[in-house]
This record gives structure tokens, C-alpha cells and sequence, in this order.
């Protein structure tokens, strides 16, 4: 992972552990701003065909690309995981201030694509963790609060970026385990 935002690489983050001193700082981008992971795949935590899932996403893609009011300062690829359990999704980044503005923007897309929560992060002062946020979207029971911390990526198939198509699929039990790993896929620069 490089500490620049617009490089390529990966963000690991899990529950706390006393082993964090030689990760990386977040970028600056992560720690000014208030990011959301939303995704279109299997809503309402059903089951879903790969390519049904691919192209709820690319209908999500699409949306997010028009977001103006307010406007995203960021956007990236993005995936949750657990051992057995992956879904794709994005990561959508506004200015702090606009906070509010941006997790109701959001909220709204997780009700189109049939969400059941989305996540909204903010950093902490601490050193390579942030607060994640459980937003209740369709399942308003779902809203919660955790810290997490950076971590190595975890020797796990589903924590690739490039996974198979076929195994990304989910289950209403690890869907709503309450100590899923989040990876973060960073932007390639442009070239």
C-alpha cells in the first residue's frame, strides 16, 4: 500500500489488535473526508446470480457518476468480506461538511438498490483506525458503531481484488456478522 490516495493498492481493516505500529497512516483524503461503502449486490441480503449482481453495480456506477448536490470529492472500487462471504461495491467520498448532506444522498441509493444498511466512516484520532458507522437503510435495526483498524491483508481468497466472479456470492448469516473485514480497492493514477 502507498500512502498516496491515487495510487494503486489495498486498505485492509478489522477489529482492533496491538500489532499496528508498522501499517501505514491513512491518506489524507480518508482522514479529511467522510466516506460511505455502498453496494448494489444481492438486495435485502437474497441471494443474487453473479451477473445479476454485476449489473445491479454498473447501475450503481452509473448513479454515483451524477451525484452534484453534493458532489463526491472521491470514488473507488471497493469489496466487504469474510471467509466465506464477499460483496463488491464502492466507496464514495465527500467533504466533511457535507456530511449530512452526503449520507442522505446515499441513503436514498441504498433504498433504490434495495439495501438493507450502508456503511459511513469517519477517522479517529488515533492512528490507523476509524469509526464505522452501521446505517440502517431498509433494515433500521441494522444501525451501529464500531472502531476498526488498519490491518495487513488477511491471508484470505476472498480478501483478493481479482476473485473469481462464481464465489462471490452471500449469505444472510455472514451478511450480518458483526466483525466483517472491509478492503479498500485504491484507484489506479491516470496515466
Amino acid at each position: 500500500y502507498s500512502g498516496d490516495p491515487s495510487a494503486s493498492g489495498i486498505s485492509s481493516s478489522g477489529p482492533s489488535t496491538s500489532d499496528q505500529a508498522a501499517l501505514l497512516p491513512f491518506p489524507d483524503l480518508v482522514l479529511s473526508s467522510r466516506l460511505f461503502a455502498i453496494t448494489a449486490w444481492n438486495p435485502m441480503a437474497e441471494n443474487q446470480t453473479p451477473e445479476a449482481n454485476h449489473s445491479a453495480n454498473s447501475a450503481l456506477s452509473a448513479d454515483l457518476q451524477t451525484l452534484s448536490s453534493p458532489a463526491p470529492i472521491a470514488i473507488w472500487n471497493s469489496f466487504g468480506f469474510s471467509k466465506d462471504w464477499r460483496e463488491d461495491g464502492f466507496v464514495v467520498v465527500f467533504k466533511e461538511e457535507d456530511q449530512e448532506k452526503g449520507r442522505e444522498v446515499m441513503v436514498e441509493l441504498g433504498k433504490k438498490y434495495r439495501q438493507g444498511g450502508i456503511f459511513e466512516y469517519k477517522a479517529e484520532q488515533q492512528p490507523c483506525t476509524l469509526t464505522r458507522f452501521t446505517v440502517g437503510v431498509l433494515m433500521k435495526s441494522v444501525d451501529a458503531e464500531t472502531s476498526i483498524v488498519r490491518c495487513s491483508k488477511p491471508d484470505m481468497k476472498t480478501a483478493n481484488v481479482n476473485l473469481d466472479e462464481h464465489l462471490s456470492t452471500s449469505t444472510k448469516e455472514s451478511a450480518h456478522a458483526a466483525d466483517n473485514n472491509t478492503a479498500i480497492e485504491k484507484p489506479q493514477a491516470d496515466t
